[in-house]
């Protein structure tokens, strides 16, 4: 007997295993900033299920949150998004700063979207 399936099968259960993965939370999210302009992401940071940060996506894992981020998974807003590191790491460095930096980044609207 043959193992061979048929495209809507293996489509089937695919699907069947990625809602399990989304049931169970082990997903990435990408890790978008936003200032007054606009939102950023760098093309490879994301956060994890206990928002911890993953950096360094593979090729095959940013074209797949790339795919899903177009598909409108994670929202208009993050759809909506540039991809520009230079201020993606501007965004993420005044937010990471301590003291009168982080204060005055809530006046200049960075914010993090996670």
């Amino acid at each position: 007997m043959s193992d061979a399936v048929t495209l809507r099968e293996m489509m089937d259960a695919l699907d069947a295993a990625a809602e399990a993965e989304e049931r169970t939370g082990s997903r990435w999210v990408p890790h978008v900033l936003s200032d007054t302009n606009a939102a950023y992401w760098d093309g490879f940071t994301a956060r994890d299920r206990e928002s911890q940060p993953v950096g360094g996506l593979s090729d095959a894992g940013r074209k797949q949150m790339i795919r899903m981020i177009l598909d409108g998974y994670f929202g208009d807003e993050v759809k909506d998004a540039f991809v520009d590191q230079d201020r993606y790491w501007k965004i993420r460095d005044t937010l990471s700063s301590p003291g009168p930096i982080k204060t005055s980044s809530r006046e200049k609207g960075c914010t993090c979207w996670t």
